[in-house]
């Protein structure tokens, strides 16, 4: 895990609405973005989001030490917002429930422990 680097923003929302609209929730709102390397999945950017009800992001995993999958990397503080992962090209197959709503631009809830897709690197 890398040190975390905020990016200034304001608290938007991120509900559905929101993001169809003109309003870049995920380029306005705060963020921090910390890098993760995974033997799978390569170097994957970890991108918290910050949003209305937010009042900060909290990170609590140390840089530089291994995290495996389901460790706490941190919190949003008061109130909940939105993570956003970014993979190397062709490191990650989407599961096809996820590609199927994405292409419909509708909303998915993942909660902590979720498959979202698998490692097709070295493939």
């Amino acid at each position: 895990m890398s040190e975390p680097h905020p990016i200034k923003g304001e608290y938007y929302t991120v509900n559905p609405m929101a993001i169809r609209s003109v309003l870049d929730v995920y380029g306005e709102n705060k963020r921090a973005v910390s890098t993760i390397e995974s033997e799978e999945f390569g170097t994957v950017a970890y991108v918290s989001i910050g949003a209305m009800l937010v009042g900060a992001i909290e990170l609590t995993s140390t840089p530089g030490n291994t995290v495996e999958r389901l460790d706490e990397h941190g919190f949003f503080a008061f109130g909940g917002s939105t993570i956003v992962l970014l993979f190397e090209p062709k490191t990650i197959q989407f599961d096809r429930d996820l590609v199927e709503l994405s292409e419909k631009s509708m909303e998915t809830l993942i909660q902590v422990g979720d498959r979202i897709g698998t490692s097709i690197r070295g493939l």
